[in-house]
């Protein structure tokens, strides 16, 4: 299998690919180091990497002839016209153009909405596309959000103004309502050779939003930490919620939806859903690597390999979905905190930005996790490593930490002092 992969960061997606033995062309906004070296690992001339521009110039620099498919990473689903265009070149492998458009709809909230009513559980969706349909009080403008509906990460979401809630959003963009709880993001999986909407819960984790200490604008995501033990209400209500949303807008392979959590499980409001394996899953699969001792070419720990497998009929010798499953099971289970792994993203804060000189690149690659085979049994070490010369702007990305620990409030913490260790030696 040879696998074209297209995101705003395309390094997770690239290793896990390989790692279930799949050959991968990778296009992104930062070619860093460590995706530049799957390159050229083993002498592999078949993985290519490349940086775009945006996302138009990515399907410009992508070559088609003799791969099999493509395969969308963060940003990417907001873009489905591109996809229209290259259908004839490529399968995508996953939730399709149609679907995507219908998510990225000005009134997607009022169908979801619609779907989740359905359900014997109460999950009020807090968005909509006109804030005076919604009947939100007026004298409480810091109880509302303007969100972008083809944003990502959290970047395009700030407090709506009492002016703002005075009038219907302007297209493309909706009111959220503020909710007070947990974040948690829910990766699920559409199993293959069922009907649309049959899928399963395989993890959760705690999402980080607007941490300071990694220079996060305050809406934006910036990290993930664990798979996190749910009880068996709140994993029920999730599941009903994943099976809904996935059979409504059918969503393919591996997808992810964001909650607020609150009273303990008893309150719950979906408020994204992201048609595409989204950044937590990585968290997700480190775990599933402590657990089953994977290596390369063993599809059990790849997320990629399982989201490939359950949109084609590719590796019907690897048994991925059974072994993932048996694998997802042990990290759901009572001794899920002796599994639990945290990934933050690192902004740059300096305002005058940094440019990477060869001092901070030795100092950022002697952190590096190294090999994929050995990384999950680290402690703590960096990704998404910048390369020689490259210039990082005020609040853009810097590079991903990451940390093992057996509590979510210890690998939180290591985390956070990591992200200060880190910015310092950098000066960023």
């Amino acid at each position: 299998m040879r696998l074209i992969i297209l995101s705003a960061s395309s390094r997770y997606l690239a290793e896990s690919a390989i790692r279930a033995g799949i050959d991968v062309q990778a296009i992104d906004f930062f070619s860093d180091w460590d995706l530049r070296q799957l390159s050229v690992r083993d002498g592999n001339a078949g993985n290519l990497c490349r940086e775009m521009r945006d996302f138009q110039d990515g399907f410009k620099l992508v070559e088609f002839a003799g791969w099999d498919g493509i395969i969308l990473g963060g940003g990417a689903e907001n873009f489905p016209d591109l996809f229209d265009a290259v259908e004839s070149k490529a399968k995508l492998i996953g939730t399709q153009p149609d679907a995507l458009r219908r998510l990225s709809d000005s009134n997607s909230p009022v169908s979801i909405s619609t779907c989740l009513k359905r359900l014997p559980i109460t999950a009020p969706v807090a968005s909509f596309p006109n804030c005076k349909s919604s009947l939100c009080e007026f004298d409480q403008p810091n109880r509302w959000l303007r969100k972008k509906l083809s944003g990502a990460g959290g970047h395009h979401v700030r407090e709506a103004s009492a002016r703002d809630l005075g009038e219907a959003a302007k297209p493309g963009w909706i009111f959220q309502e503020r909710v007070d709880g947990k974040l948690i993001s829910a990766v699920f999986l559409v199993s293959p050779g069922e009907e649309v909407g049959d899928c399963n819960l395989l993890a959760a984790t705690t999402q980080l939003v607007g941490e300071r200490e990694v220079g996060a604008h305050r809406f934006a995501y910036c990290g993930s930490v664990g798979p996190i033990a749910l009880d068996e209400d709140l994993a029920s209500k999730i599941s009903q919620i994943g099976q809904a949303l996935s059979g409504e807008f059918q969503i393919e392979g591996v997808f992810g939806v964001d909650f607020i959590v609150a009273n303990n499980g008893a309150r719950i409001w979906p408020i994204d859903i992201n048609p595409r394996i989204p950044a937590s899953a990585e968290v997700v699969e480190l775990a599933l690597q402590a657990v089953s001792g994977s290596v390369l070419n063993d599809c059990s720990g790849s997320v990629v390999g399982l989201h490939v497998q359950a949109c084609t009929d590719w590796g019907s010798d690897c048994p991925v979905l059974d072994s993932f499953g048996e694998s997802s099971k042990r990290i759901a289970g009572e001794d899920v905190e002796t599994k639990m792994f945290g990934k933050v993203i690192v902004f740059c804060q300096n305002p005058n930005g940094v440019e990477i000189g060869n001092e901070q690149f030795e100092r950022i690659r002697n952190l590096h996790g190294g090999d994929l085979e050995v990384r999950h049994r680290q402690s703590r070490w960096v990704a998404d490593v910048p390369s020689v010369g490259q210039r990082i702007e005020f609040g853009h990305p810097v590079a991903t930490l990451f940390a093992r620990g057996k509590l979510e409030g210890e690998v939180y913490e290591t985390l956070i002092k990591f992200a200060r260790d880190f910015r310092s030696l950098i000066g960023c």
